[in-house]
């Protein structure tokens, strides 16, 4: 009995058997070939879809940032209701004296050229825009202005009296804040300001001394500055010096910013007002002297995988120029548009009203963004040969669309995206 029960215990702790462990060796083998199968199968398309989402993803990140600016561009200019932003877009400006204003300089291009592209302005067929943004604006009622007819320099004596309540050099100070100055203290210079008379006509202003604050002026000649034509050059509206006469229903625009976009070396880039080694005072729009020069320029890269950058303008009666059906042509009407500078609209519209037909960049009340963005390079065996031969830029616009990916090249996948931006800061008049 004693020998039986000892049997017992040997046979219930016996290991597997060579046919039991077979069994089982061939079921785990089972299970990992099928949860391996599962698992690349979920990484593959975790893959798949992380290319898909990519490039939706940050067309929707470039469409965010450029509509924070282009819907608050503006004019701040409410003294030409005719008129829907007389320099809202900068199209083009002058730069030069009164007795020599020079030719228009482009500040926006439709579809660079393959010359333009090779002077460092942007990737070839895409396009380039300036605007201005009233970031901190404020209108000032001018008092005493000598005029432009004559005078490229003179006083001007300003009602106001924000830091009055203060004293005068509070006031002062503030004044110097709202007009963007800048320098050693003592001899600051401001930014880029526009005069504004009662009829809605405009030039670009500098102040170059700040002379003082008198809060207890009766005569409301409470702020005294000197002003002229902004340097390096003198820049001027596009058609040249403006030549406003002096009197009543002037008033200063302070608290304006310049600011451009281009897209190069596959990303758009951003440029903004700046102050040159010369302490002379740039606006950001885009300036062909030094903006293709890669040591010189002031673009910043913002948005990254960016393949394509489009502009159209949109007008109030239903013409959108710089798109595939509206092409505004170099030197020559298209489709009964008017010649332009660079592909997009003029901007010398000095006349009152945007009847139909007035393709002025005055007249845009819109602007329509196109953006293709991009993965980045896809590896080859992520790709079946049908999608490899499918891969390119897609057309955008004007533009027509790119070559087929090669190796060489390197395989994207891509995604357009377009949004329309109404130009809306008019800000009721400041």
């Amino acid at each position: 009995m004693w020998r039986r029960s000892r049997s017992d215990r040997r046979r219930r702790v016996r290991g597997f058997s060579l046919a039991e462990a077979l069994v089982s060796l061939i079921m785990i083998v089972i299970i990992m070939s099928v949860t391996m199968s599962l698992l690349f199968s979920m990484k593959s398309f975790a893959e798949r879809q992380q290319v898909f989402m990519a490039p939706r993803q940050q067309a929707r990140r470039a469409m965010e940032y450029l509509k924070f600016y282009v819907a608050g561009a503006g004019d701040a200019n409410d003294r030409a209701p005719a008129l829907s932003n007389p320099s809202a877009i900068i199209s083009r400006y002058g730069e030069g004296t009164q007795a020599s204003p020079g030719s228009p300089i482009a500040a926006a291009y439709n579809n660079l050229t393959t010359t333009q592209a090779a002077s460092g302005f942007g990737t070839e067929g895409t396009d380039v825009i300036s605007l201005a943004i009233p970031a901190n604006p404020m209108k000032i009622q001018v008092i005493d202005f000598p005029g432009h007819a004559t005078n490229t320099t003179g006083q001007l004596f300003l009602n106001f009296r924000s830091g009055c309540a203060v004293n005068d050099t509070t006031n002062m100070n503030e004044f110097k804040k709202y007009t963007g100055a800048f320098g050693t203290p003592g001899s600051e210079k401001s930014g880029l300001l526009k005069i504004v008379n009662s009829t809605g006509d405009w030039e670009y202003l500098q102040i170059v001394t700040y002379n003082g604050s008198n809060c207890s002026a009766t005569d409301d000649h409470v702020v005294t500055a000197t002003y002229k034509l902004p340097t390096v050059s003198q820049y001027t509206r596009p058609d040249g010096f403006a030549g406003i006469a002096g009197g009543i229903g002037i008033w200063l625009i302070a608290g304006t910013q310049w600011i451009s976009f281009r897209h190069r070396n596959n990303a758009i880039e951003q440029k903004i007002d700046y102050v040159d080694a010369g302490g002379n005072f740039r606006p950001g729009w885009f300036d062909p002297s030094v903006d293709g020069d890669p040591a010189n320029s002031r673009f910043t890269r913002i948005l990254e995988n960016i393949d394509d950058f489009q502009v159209s303008y949109v007008f109030p009666y239903g013409t959108v120029a710089g798109n595939a059906n509206t092409v505004v042509a170099n030197g020559s009407a298209a489709t009964s548009l008017p010649t332009a500078q660079n592909g997009t609209p003029n901007q010398a519209n000095m006349m009152p009203g945007c009847a139909a037909g007035n393709l002025d960049a005055a007249c845009v009340v819109a602007l329509r963004i196109s953006v293709v963005a991009r993965t980045g390079p896809l590896r080859l065996e992520a790709l079946d040969r049908m999608e490899r031969a499918l891969l390119r830029r897609p057309a955008s616009e004007d533009r027509a669309q790119g070559p087929l990916d090669t190796e060489g090249t390197g395989f994207f996948q891509r995604y357009r995206m377009t949004s329309t931006m109404i130009i809306r800061n008019r800000l009721l008049g400041y």
